[in-house]
């Protein structure tokens, strides 16, 4: 059995977990763990502000205090599980309170003459703390998709430097939006990978810098981008003129019925194929249209797409953050919350949401964009990225980092049965423009096409795919740091078993937190637990 400090989240209230650890002394045993240390419990009150209510006592001998609502529950439990993993067997801890951070009243238990170690746990704490946030900048570049890790970044931050030193090659295997891959690149050597190229170009952009002197790229953009919508625009100015009519009209039965009508019938006929040299780039007018795009959209992303072929080379800096902007363009402007299928028009309320979606100019969306990956701070270091499935990556990193003593990979893969990629479908046909043919209400493409993971459909499937997994990381000696929900259909406990059976010690971190349901009211999100799970030492 793996050496297991487990972390569980108590409901407390429907929008805060109570940390719990294998040993908690609650409030009224504060004062039963020594005459010193009551005599400067008492005191830390006043010297920090906030009064603890919870003492935590290790497994090592180590003890820690602090006031739990005011301490992110993900983090602290990282914080412990660094001492457990820095700090060998002490002696139980009998001597003095050393205050660590005053906003928490976050205090270490050591004895006297162990300065050492106090300072030792105030660097950790600092820098379990610091670094693992996004800016507001950054976090406007990351589109709202289906599965991000953006709203998580400081407790996947915590959770990996609290066992990891720095500058440790990580690979981010199943990068996703890269948000994560950006955030472990300020103090970690990261590759990453994902087998969906939207992912992939989302990440190359999070670890690329951007800077556009005096708007040379974006007239160049501009030039081409007018020329294709003009000739769009002439095929289609029926449409054009009919949906501004719906933009500037009231919300009611009559012109929901009005509309629903006018999205019934394509604007133009679909195409299964590229069209002939020299015609305009039109494949988001021809499938997407009136189904995830607005007519005008539609027009905007086929004529920026256009420029950024022409204006950019393949495999430019330039490119990927053009082709980065349009993703998070287009998801700004889709009329429902992803692409699995669009959203209906059945009521008036439904009606007014999408036609307000559809006003939104996309062409703005995308400057917007630009700007914001302009503003963002500098990335530090690229991340090198490939696009390929998880155990061409993991040969890839290994080979790579023959020579580097410890390693680690990230792991974020599917949570259910759903198939990802109804949800990204049309962000990867844009990336490739390659007109393919579209088929259903969903406009997808044929399944032949779309990248489909073992880790979705079943859970037995899953749960052969994770072992897989889990000894191809054992057999490279690389930690594993997992994230996974509650509501994933593997088991939290059957995937600690699977990775006990090849590495020594396996700590469980959780952290609860309220996501928007897709497509549903706010006062509708659950609360959901994420976890992350830390496997180190692999056994042989």
């Amino acid at each position: 059995m793996p050496d297991l400090l487990e972390f569980v989240p108590e409901r407390a209230s429907p929008d805060r977990s109570k940390i719990a650890l294998a040993r908690w002394l609650g409030p009224t045993d504060l004062f039963d763990v020594g005459n010193a240390v009551d005599t400067d419990i008492r005191v830390l009150q006043p010297a920090t502000g906030h009064r603890p209510d919870a003492l935590f006592a290790l497994p090592n001998g180590l003890t820690v205090i602090v006031a739990t609502a005011r301490v992110r529950a993900s983090v602290f439990q990282c914080f412990l599980l660094a001492l457990a993993e820095r700090f060998g067997q002490k002696p139980a801890s009998t001597g003095r309170v050393s205050i660590i951070d005053p906003d928490c009243g976050l205090a270490v238990v050591a004895a006297e003459n162990d300065r050492s170690f106090v300072e030792e746990a105030a660097r950790i704490w600092d820098r379990l703390c610091t670094g693992g946030s996004l800016a507001v900048v950054e976090a406007a570049t990351i589109p709202k998709l289906y599965g991000s890790k953006a709203r998580l970044t400081e407790f996947v931050w915590a959770a990996a430097a609290a066992c990891l030193p720095d500058d440790v090659p990580i690979l981010d295997v199943m990068s996703g939006t890269g948000a994560v891959t950006r955030v472990l690149s300020r103090r970690f050597r990261v590759s990453a990978n994902d087998a969906n190229p939207y992912a992939v170009t989302l990440t190359q952009a999070q670890s690329l810098d951007f800077e556009d002197d005096a708007g040379l790229l974006r007239s160049r953009l501009r030039a081409v981008a007018d020329e294709n919508a003009d000739r769009l625009r002439k095929l289609t100015a029926d449409a054009v003129f009919e949906e501004e009519g719906f933009f500037n009209n009231d919300f009611d039965e009559g012109n929901r019925l009005r509309y629903v009508s006018f999205c019934a019938n394509p604007v133009l006929p679909p195409l299964d194929r590229r069209p002939a040299d020299g015609a305009p780039y039109q494949l988001c007018l021809r499938g997407y249209a009136n189904v995830y795009l607005g007519v005008a959209q539609a027009i905007d992303a086929d004529s920026i797409r256009k420029a950024i072929d022409a204006e950019t080379q393949e495999g430019s800096q330039a490119r990927i953050i053009c082709l980065a902007a349009l993703l998070g363009a287009v998801s700004a402007c889709n009329s429902g919350p992803h692409f699995a299928q669009p959203r209906g028009l059945n009521s008036v309320r439904a009606f007014k949401h999408v036609v307000e979606r559809r006003a939104r100019s996309l062409r703005f969306e995308f400057e917007r964009m630009l700007d914001r990956y302009a503003a963002r701070p500098r990335s530090g270091r690229a991340a090198p990225t490939t696009a390929t499935d998880w155990p061409e990556a993991l040969r890839h990193f290994a080979i790579h980092n023959l020579d580097d003593g410890e390693r680690a990979v990230y792991i974020d893969p599917p949570y259910s049965k759903l198939q990802y990629s109804r949800y990204y479908h049309l962000l990867n046909t844009l990336v490739a423009y390659d007109y393919p043919p579209l088929s259903l209400t969903g406009r997808y493409p044929p399944v032949d096409q779309r990248f489909s993971s073992r880790f979705e459909y079943r859970a037995s499937s899953a749960r052969k795919e994770f072992d897989r997994l889990f000894n191809a990381c054992a057999d490279i000696g690389a930690t594993v740091v997992l994230s996974y929900s509650d509501t994933g259909f593997v088991p939290i406990n059957d995937l600690v078993r699977q990775l006990g059976t090849r590495f020594a010690r396996v700590h469980l971190l959780s952290e609860s937190i309220r996501h928007h349901a897709q497509g549903k009211p706010i006062a509708r999100a659950s609360a959901v637990t994420e976890f992350i799970i830390v496997a180190r030492c692999p056994a042989p």
